[in-house]
């Protein structure tokens, strides 16, 4: 048994793989001239001038062809990491939305966060049901706004009362921490973050976003998360509704 939050996870992506396989069959195809010709003035077959024009000015080399393949993968790439991250977020959140409409402990869920609730907003709200949804969104959001996943981690462990091998979150959260690096620094890492994983692969000063890098992202957060729901689950804190049986399904 797990979630259904984990299947939606799973299911997103498994999407995203697609693209990374797909960005990699393409890249090296690229590179290889299997879509370029030497008669050709184009550096790709198929380049209509008028339409793309972009393309079209790119030379006929193996050098010009290089350079677009890097650059369609580490945009693919870089886009996959942040993607994944929401997708983790999300899961995050909906796993705490979820306790709490099962009936999670409303004075363990609220904790030291002090809420504030108009009277109309309660009465729009519908039901218990939407109530406890919409307070645990907010708790979620008090959450996210530490802006560091370590402590956002953390905090949803300790909310919960969690029980996870702590080898799975520090494998994962330099991981996670990369796609902060990417929206706010360009990908290049600060020393400290240099100095903390000295494993993680660069090119000219830039997180290398090459395809190993992502199979190294891939491992490491869908272990953290699996692990995450298998404790949720052993905590008995989700209702039927919001599990399902036979293990994670996988999408067309």
């Amino acid at each position: 048994m797990n979630s259904k939050a984990l299947n939606a996870f799973k299911d997103r992506v498994d999407k995203l793989d697609d693209d990374i396989d797909l960005v990699d069959v393409l890249s090296t195809a690229i590179v290889k001239g299997d879509l370029s010709s030497a008669d050709s003035e184009t550096v790709l077959k198929r380049i209509n001038p008028q339409k793309h024009v972009h393309l079209s000015r790119r030379q006929n080399s193996a050098g010009s062809r290089t350079l677009i393949s890097n650059h369609l993968r580490n945009t693919v790439h870089a886009s996959y990491v942040k993607t994944v991250y929401e997708c983790f977020s999300t899961y995050l959140r909906r796993i705490l939305v979820e306790a709490s409409q099962s009936g999670f402990d409303i004075d363990r869920l609220v904790g030291e966060n002090n809420l504030d609730f108009k009277a109309r907003d309660i009465l729009k709200s519908g039901s218990w049901d939407q109530i406890r949804k919409e307070i645990s969104n907010t708790i979620f959001r008090r959450l996210e706004q530490e802006r560091s996943t370590a402590k956002l981690i953390e905090k949803m462990v300790s909310k919960l009362d969690l029980s996870i091998n702590v080898n799975l979150i520090s494998a994962a959260l330099p991981y996670l921490e990369v796609r902060h690096i990417l929206v706010h620094r360009g990908g290049t890492p600060d020393q400290k973050f240099r100095d903390e994983n000295p494993s993680m692969r660069l090119q000219n000063n830039k997180i290398d976003l090459r395809f190993e890098f992502i199979t190294e992202f891939r491992k490491a957060i869908s272990e953290l998360i699996v692990g995450f729901d298998q404790a949720v689950l052993e905590k008995g804190f989700l209702e039927k509704r919001f599990c399902v049986q036979g293990g994670i399904r996988r999408g067309n």
